[in-house]
């Protein structure tokens, strides 16, 4: 059966890079040895104003619209004039530390920003931005872990306000999931216990685009981690551990932007490669099946990987004037399209790249119906983007609400125009979706009876259609329509068709009597042949039929008339000679204007 889906509206350009972003915070980066990219072109333009030089983590955030207000190394801050703010120290960062610090807006305060650094302890820093004179200034800075990894990001909560900050202690298999609100850092964190314990700090911890996967490298175990994480609840669970002896050095690690790919490289050995892992299938033997090199150097050793705003993924090379670009990141091997020379930048970079929120990144909320279709057999799906565990499902038809319709898909059971509202039961967002018109194909054929005998069909399809059954001329085939005579029961066939797929058709039968439609038919029970002109003869009267046979017996059952003419009539002689008065009997046979032939029998009375 021909098979195949229909994508409607911006579905299919969601991941371009064309698409306008939620937020531009994440629109300039700093890295490396005074390196940088401004992306609010649209297109990455490289930078040579940075004051910082850092081999491994750094992070810098912007405004909504894209305006650098704070870059850092996890040690020292600047402000948006590259000067180091006042009050600054030792912050707690290190060169070597894979994600040396984050910074994340205050919710509902344009102007406090919280920095958090790592690299044997986790430490919140408090930045004010309007201080001395409106070049920022430390609030306060407060120790929150004594012994963490290198490990350290963040995440938008599911309402789309808050956020959450990931670390994870050494020597054991805790993260901490800290919860910033617009009242400040809560003074409890939720742990989990799950995955392998961190024995060595190095390697990469990231969420996916949409916050809701999570992925760790474990560095000189061969181990990359993969989990779900509940943005509603800071939970993680459902852990996946994928090693393999060519992932000995694991460190740098993204997500593609549909979240069905994982790219991962290994780090601190010339010639390492970087792979593609196909993570739509949970099971970790498929997804090490997957295993594809997408990317090699052999001048240098990889880094960090970082997925810019133009949904193109970046590649660190350590001590390169370059980076390397995955550019379709979305597609399958390598028509992902690794680019060893992607980007020149104007500086150095080391093995780190800027460490963001990673929904910053993420496009403004999008919803789509895709529509699968088997022949007669339709599947529509709300394919909403973000991926979020937190949605609700509202189908509706014609604007009207379809009773029991709350799952991500639907069955039509009718032609009509459909539409799904997403709604966030964290945020309480709700989404519309546009409408999507269905047609199934549906007959409800009828039969209308006009008279005895005669019927009009009616096709009452919705799409092209051929009648079938006996009786049916081939000028009333396409006909919506027809009149029809007979008699009895006869069956007829409708078939209708799909306009845009010749194998896919419906059929229904329509099972009509028409019924046994007799003549009317006039017989007299006496007759005097006396010859005074008055009921002289024996006549069977036919209306709305013919007369074929007349017979007449008498009471012993000798014939003694028959006729086989259309006006047989009887005049009570037999050859010239008179018939004896007394009863006989008659079997008269005729057929109606429909051609149903009958037969009468009886008796009637001679008298003279």
């Amino acid at each position: 059966m021909f098979r195949y889906l229909i994508l409607f509206l911006s579905f299919l350009l969601i991941f371009q890079a064309a698409l306008a972003q939620e937020s531009k915070r994440a629109n300039v980066w700093y890295f490396g040895y005074e390196a940088g990219i401004d992306f609010n072109s649209g297109k990455p333009v490289a930078l040579n104003d940075s004051k910082m030089n850092q081999w491994e983590g750094t992070a810098s955030i912007c405004d909504e619209n894209g305006k650098l207000l704070l870059y850092t190394n996890g040690v020292q801050i600047w402000n948006n004039k590259h000067k180091v703010i006042s009050g600054d120290a030792d912050l707690g960062g290190n060169d070597s530390a894979t994600q040396s610090a984050i910074i994340v807006p205050k919710p509902g305060d344009a102007n406090i920003y919280y920095v958090f650094t790592t690299f044997s302890r986790l430490t919140c820093i408090i930045v004010d931005i309007r201080l001395n004179h409106g070049e920022g200034g430390i609030v306060s800075m407060n120790i929150l872990m004594e012994h963490s990894t290198e490990k350290l990001t963040a995440v938008q909560h599911c309402n789309g306000k808050d956020f959450w900050i990931l670390a994870h202690e050494t020597g054991n298999n805790k993260f901490r999931s800290y919860l910033l609100k617009s009242d400040g850092l809560e003074k409890t964190y939720v742990e989990n216990k799950i995955g392998n314990n961190a024995s060595n700090s190095l390697g990469y911890l990231k969420f996916s685009p949409s916050g809701t996967k999570l992925a760790a490298a474990l560095f000189s175990k061969g181990i990359f981690e993969l989990y779900d994480f509940n943005n509603s609840s800071g939970s993680i669970s459902n852990p996946i551990v994928l090693t393999h002896h060519d992932f000995k050095m694991a460190y740098g690690l993204e997500f593609s932007p549909d979240e069905n790919f994982l790219y991962v490289t290994e780090t601190l050995q010339t010639a390492s490669r970087i792979f593609q892992l196909d993570i739509s299938d949970k099971k970790p033997v498929e997804i090490l099946k997957s295993k594809t090199t997408v990317g090699h150097t052999s001048e240098s050793f990889f880094g960090a990987l970082k997925l810019g705003p133009d949904n193109k993924i970046y590649v660190a090379k350590n001590r390169m004037k370059s980076l390397g670009v995955i550019n379709n990141p979305n597609s399958k091997g390598l028509s992902c399209d690794y680019v060893s020379e992607g980007f020149v930048l104007g500086a150095a970079g080391g093995i780190g790249l800027p460490n963001f929120v990673s929904t910053f990144n993420l496009p403004k909320p999008s919803l789509s119906i895709v529509e699968e279709k088997n022949c007669n057999d339709i599947t529509l799906t709300a394919n909403y983007y973000p991926v979020s565990n937190n949605n609700s499902y509202q189908w509706y038809v014609d604007n009207s609400i379809i009773k029991n319709a709350n799952e991500v898909a639907y069955r039509p059971k009718s032609s009509g125009k459909y539409s799904v509202i997403v709604s966030n039961k964290c945020s309480e967002e709700k989404i519309f979706s546009d409408v999507k018109e269905i047609k199934i194909l549906n007959a409800e054929p009828r039969a209308i009876k006009i008279n005895c005998g005669f019927y009009k069909l009616i096709a009452n399809a919705n799409s092209d259609f051929q009648w079938a059954g006996q009786d049916i001329k081939e000028s009333d085939l396409y006909s919506d329509s027809i009149i029809l005579s007979g008699s009895g029961m006869k069956t007829f066939n409708l078939k209708v068709f799909d306009i845009d797929d010749a194998t896919c058709f419906i059929e229904k039968q329509l099972n009509v009597d028409f019924g046994v439609c007799d003549a009317r038919v006039f017989i007299p029970d006496i007759f005097t042949p006396n010859e005074d002109g008055i009921n002289d003869t024996f006549k069977i009267v036919v209306i709305g039929g013919t007369a074929l046979k007349l017979d007449i017996f008498n009471r012993w059952g000798s014939l003694v008339f028959t006729d086989s003419s259309p006006a047989a009539e009887w005049s009570g002689k037999v050859n010239a000679t008179h018939c004896l008065n007394g009863d006989y009997v008659y079997v008269f046979k005729y057929k109606t204007e429909m051609g149903e032939e009958f037969v009468r029998k009886g008796s009637f009375l001679l008298q003279r």
